[in-house]
């Protein structure tokens, strides 16, 4: 407890009003309790160096001051990928009547505006996050709890699980209505390394006594609280009222959540942060909301009741047919890497046909309209249907690993093919709560599973990507900066032996934050004649301007055959590894292949830059690598492959 006789400041709030490229205007308020007469505020602005760029100085009148604010030159924050994401200190003084301090309080801001841009066009309407008038593909994944004991997630776990976020081309969180309000550690850190966050009010999936008064009014306190202790992050871009309690509902339709939206939520919003947009909902927009013409979505080609009990020989199809407007949600699971698993259960039950602790691993949905197959055997079926049958219990898993590397690669390199038709992609989800394997891009344990390579793959900021066009195949470039980049494609097709069958190669520009059609190949000319299950394709862009401008703009591949992964044939292929140590905790691994090497995995628990990638006949990657954090390794890695000798 402490004694503020002559007041104390009890909330500060900080909003970017306009800008332009000489100047920023802000506008701020606080509140105070128990303020003397005569007290005033003094504000001060402070840039990331310490350097005094802006104050003021204003009276106190009923517990409450405010004022505009000019700043010059004023440097913006970005997203990740976009920019750099600059704060500022603004510092709050409050004085008595003979100008002594009385108390303080420092609030970490960024100058930023944020928008929803919804334009009709076509198909129906857009949705387009919009930060500082540049339009953002939001990239990323839903947010939980990182524990069933949110006091237990430290700084430096929250800035682990952060900074893989950004080392995985991703901008963007979605904090989830089923959670909690994350901690300042959060939201600080989320600040620092540009990652925009969309956050639910903590209503999910269920029905609200909101016809109650006492209801309403616990709801009331509660929003208030959260919108005035989190609308100065620059990280939080929207707010919305909910997960998916009016799913599947029109807009007339008196669905769970339209009072307390209407009454408290959407008020409260309006009144206490202007500056940035609010969702009621979500999913929300169109009809029914969960359209994929009209507003957000949670839509998954994987997560459909038709595909599970279909061959799902037409999984690519399917995927490339998706057309939702900004993926809020996007369901695909995966098993963690064998060294994850086996901290939760023992080799003899990843081995057990009866999957009893798989099922008790596995987070299920007696809701999901699938009664035949639990989520396990939905994951299972899966990998066996793409990838074939294994009765190597180790070979099983790693398939239901790579289910998730494929969805998620398949669908982000769709989806930002579209741009910005599509202008957004969350998985479900980015982290886990408990030991488990089933949805999340990072598990538990703090590895990333095969499915954050897939996204990574498909997320970089520079990417190239295949697609089918049934005899042709597009080779499209995608740009996420705000740079124009030049570069040369390469392309090559050879059979999985090694046996070359073409290569070519052309010049191409990259316009700035845009999808481009790059060129087009026939598939015969490249040897992909009907049936050809040895013959493997492989573009590669390589940019002219290594300016270090952006992270990941080194070269990037993508590969394409012309049947299911199942049927593709390939030789055994001799891996030979090369280990280059920095030092005890960083440096980076040498992999050669003499043939094609399908899904290429770095099995001990590094952090890599790269992996379950396959190779062409002959090639070498580099993989950098770091340990975790204040763990030494020394020993040459472990390093797999599907057919490996």
């Amino acid at each position: 407890m402490s004694a503020q006789p002559e007041g104390a400041i009890s909330n500060v709030f900080v909003r970017t009003v306009s800008f332009d490229a000489g100047r920023a205007d802000l506008r701020w308020e606080t509140e105070t309790k128990g303020a003397l007469e005569g007290s005033r505020m003094q504000v001060q602005m402070y840039d990331a160096a310490g350097g005094l760029v802006g104050e003021d100085i204003v009276p106190i009148e009923g517990e409450r001051a405010g004022g505009d604010l000019v700043l010059n030159e004023p440097r913006l924050w970005w997203p990740a990928g976009y920019g750099e994401a600059h704060l500022y200190t603004f510092r709050c003084t409050l004085l008595n009547s003979n100008g002594e301090a009385c108390d303080q309080r420092n609030e970490e801001i960024g100058i930023r505006t944020a928008e929803i841009e919804q334009l009709p066009d076509a198909q129906g309407r857009s949705f387009t996050i919009v930060i500082n008038g540049k339009r953002i593909f939001a990239k990323g994944g839903n947010w939980v709890p990182a524990d069933p004991f949110p006091s237990s997630v430290t700084k430096d776990r929250y800035e682990q699980l952060l900074r893989t976020v950004v080392d995985g081309h991703m901008n963007m969180l979605r904090v989830w209505g089923g959670g909690t309000y994350e901690l300042p550690d959060f939201w600080a850190a989320c600040n620092r390394l540009g990652i925009m966050v969309s956050l639910d009010f903590m209503m999910a999936c269920a029905q609200y006594p909101e016809q109650e008064d006492w209801f309403a009014e616990e709801m009331r306190v509660e929003i208030e609280s959260a919108v005035k202790e989190l609308r100065n992050h620059p990280s939080l871009v929207f707010w919305c009222g909910d997960n998916e309690l009016a799913m599947n509902n029109n807009a007339e339709d008196d669905y769970w959540g339209k009072t307390i939206c209407a009454e408290v939520t959407e008020p409260l919003c309006a009144k206490l942060d202007p500056s940035r947009p609010f969702l009621p909902t979500s999913p929300y927009g169109g009809r029914p909301f969960n359209s994929q013409d009209e507003g957000d979505c949670h839509y998954s080609a994987w997560y459909d009741v038709d595909f599970i009990m279909s061959d799902m020989t037409d999984y690519r199809e399917r995927i490339s047919q998706g057309r939702g407007r900004f993926l809020s949600e996007s369901a695909v699971p995966g098993s963690p890497p064998l060294s994850s698993v086996l901290k939760m259960m023992t080799i003899d039950d990843v081995a057990d046909e009866s999957a009893g602790i798989w099922e008790f691993r596995t987070k299920d949905n007696p809701y999901n309209g699938v009664d035949e197959l639990t989520h396990f055997r939905m994951l299972e079926k899966t990998a066996n249907r793409l990838f074939g049958d294994s009765p190597d219990p180790i070979a099983k898993l790693k398939k239901m690993e790579y289910v998730q590397y494929e969805f998620e690669r398949l669908q982000g390199e769709h989806y930002r093919r579209r741009k910005y038709e599509t202008s957004g992609l969350l998985f479900w989800m980015y982290n886990d709560c408990w030991p488990a394997s089933g949805w999340s891009m990072v598990d538990y344990f703090g590895l990333p599973k095969a499915g954050y390579f897939g996204a990574k793959k498909a997320f970089r900021p520079l990417m190239i990507s295949l697609e089918d066009r049934e005899q042709e195949i597009d080779i499209w470039m995608v740009n996420d900066t705000l740079e124009r980049y030049s570069g040369e494609i390469v392309v090559r097709s050879a059979k999985t032996d090694g046996q070359e069958l073409f290569v070519s190669r052309f010049e191409v520009n990259v316009p700035e934050n845009s999808a481009t059609r790059a060129g087009t190949l026939n598939k015969k000319k490249v040897g992909l004649v009907t049936g050809a299950a040895d013959v493997v394709v492989q573009a590669s862009w390589y940019p002219a301007e290594r300016n270090g401008l952006h992270e990941g703009l080194e070269a990037d591949r993508a590969f394409y055959f012309d049947v299911m992964p199942c049927e593709l044939q390939y030789p055994k292929a001799a891996l030979h590894v090369s280990f280059l140590p920095n030092d005890d905790y960083s440096g980076a691994i040498e992999i050669r292949t003499d043939v094609f090497a399908r899904v290429v995995t770095i099995e001990d628990e590094l952090l890599v830059e790269d992996n379950y990638f396959d190779m062409m006949p002959g090639e070498i990657r580099k993989i950098s690598y770091k340990t975790k954090p204040g763990v030494p390794w020394r020993q040459i890695p472990v390093v797999t492959c599907w057919n490996g000798k």
